[in-house]
């Protein structure tokens, strides 16, 4: 099953347009909880094996930690840089978290090590995208440009597999099998 972006859309969107925040970190840990909930379903696209949660708190920090940079900056004068600590932050949290190792990515048959994330993606385009989001002015197209973000960054995630493969005698140890992807 994919990640849930409808449901993080509406929720960002709705907590922005409420104006209920009472600080930076309040918006920060709740598009951080918005984030790990979507996540939740997110699997590799080549199997649909899951990954396991992510880690909010990595998330929150970073969000907090940006949203402190962009404060002492004149209203509209952010840049790809001010979101750079969470960009990485998100890198952290998909590179520390695992992936179920079932099911195989085909031709194996069950894992060994299974799933390992050798590339957790770019966070250039993470913090870009994120600057771009956050000068919309808009709740709804922040929310929209976030998700957008998200997902594609999660499509460059990569890694290999590590599993069995049938042969004659039984099943052997595959040779690393690459996998590009988080949907």
């Amino acid at each position: 099953m994919p990640a849930n972006w409808e449901t993080f859309k509406a929720g960002v969107a709705g907590f922005l347009d409420s104006k209920g925040a009472q600080s930076e970190n309040d918006t920060a840990k709740q598009i951080a909880i918005y984030y790990v909930n979507a996540v939740a379903t997110a699997g590799v696209i080549q199997s649909g094996a899951l990954i396991n949660p992510v880690q909010q708190s990595v998330i929150e920090s970073g969000f907090a930690s940006s949203f402190a940079i962009a404060k002492t900056l004149q209203q509209g004068k952010t840049s790809p840089g001010t979101w750079n600590t969470v960009a990485n932050a998100i890198i952290t949290a998909i590179s520390t978290t695992t992936i179920q190792p079932m099911p195989p990515v085909l031709p194996t048959i069950a894992p060994t090590s299974g799933y390992t994330i050798t590339n957790p993606g770019n966070p250039s385009q993470l913090a870009s995208g994120i600057n771009t989001a956050f000068t919309v002015g808009n709740s709804q197209a922040c929310a929209n440009l976030l998700a957008t973000t998200f997902q594609t960054h999660l499509s460059t995630v990569s890694g290999i597999y590590n599993g069995l493969i049938p042969s004659p005698s039984g099943p052997v140890p595959s040779p690393p099998i690459p996998w590009v992807g988080i949907s």
